[in-house]
């Protein structure tokens, strides 16, 4: 390896792991607008697990959960706001 090449792949994992950082502060500060009031984190992401679970006896995804848990705030089960709460939810849960 090239001391350039392995400058540019140091430099390169450097700003992924930045970019991970900043997308990681920002799905927790959504998680504590939304849910921490309420929710702890940790609480919340061990629940994951029990996705998708049966509710009268019909299959229900994790999205469709978050859609109508809060009705002044309703997220869309296709909502970036929800793809980036579970991602955060997921990391929690490692």
């Amino acid at each position: 390896m090239t001391p350039l090449f392995r400058l540019i792949t140091i430099l390169g994992s450097r700003r992924a792991v930045e970019t991970a950082a900043r997308e990681h502060s920002s799905r927790r500060e959504l998680f504590a607008r939304r849910c921490d009031a309420c929710h702890r984190a940790g609480e919340a992401a061990r629940a994951l697990t029990a996705y998708p679970r049966a509710v009268y006896g019909r299959v229900e995804p994790l999205e469709e959960f978050l859609e109508r848990h809060r009705a002044e705030e309703p997220l869309a089960w296709d909502s970036q706001a929800t793809a980036d709460l579970i991602a955060y939810l997921t990391e929690e849960s490692r």
